[in-house]
């Protein structure tokens, strides 16, 4: 299941969000050092976390069929994005209104970058083709996404 959630400190940047092993971890975090402190608290069992400054955190677990959701910071659902699909790697936009993920097609083996408003509209499809979009990421100001494929595939930049 690909999940979103507030986390009460991480706006401030007291916390940060990371990977270990199959877990989503909060560590305390101090930004003018650029040290970790504390222990780690564990938020989810997942495979894939992203994070804004905008206090918005998604995380990917180990289903291979889920709906990208958003919950409150008490962990109550707000809501869901797209169709039940083979997500991975979701990215979300700088000002927390897009969201970024791979989505698998088993029936032409591909995967494609697609953009999804947190607002429920329309969905966009950013890639067409063969071949896995192994790397992607949103620039800075959220108006172009990167991404690159395996070995000579080709490596974009979408507006």
């Amino acid at each position: 299941m690909v999940q979103a959630t507030n986390l009460r400190n991480l706006h401030n940047g007291s916390y940060l969000p990371r990977l270990h092993g199959t877990g989503v971890l909060a560590q305390p975090f101090d930004p003018s050092t650029g040290t970790l402190s504390g222990k780690a608290t564990s938020l989810a069992q997942a495979d894939n976390v992203s994070a804004t400054s905008a206090s918005i955190l998604a995380y990917q677990g180990a289903s291979p069929t889920a709906r990208l959701e958003w919950f409150d910071r008490s962990g109550n659902p707000l809501g869901s994005l797209g169709e039940v699909a083979e997500y991975n790697s979701p990215k979300i936009s700088p000002d927390g209104k897009q969201v970024l993920a791979r989505v698998a097609n088993h029936q032409t083996g591909t995967d494609e970058l697609w953009s999804f408003p947190v607002s429920g509209a329309v969905s966009t499809r950013l890639t067409f083709g063969s071949g896995a979009k192994i790397w992607s990421v949103w620039s800075p100001d959220g108006k172009y996404v990167a991404y690159a494929g395996p070995g000579g595939d080709p490596r974009a930049i979408f507006p």
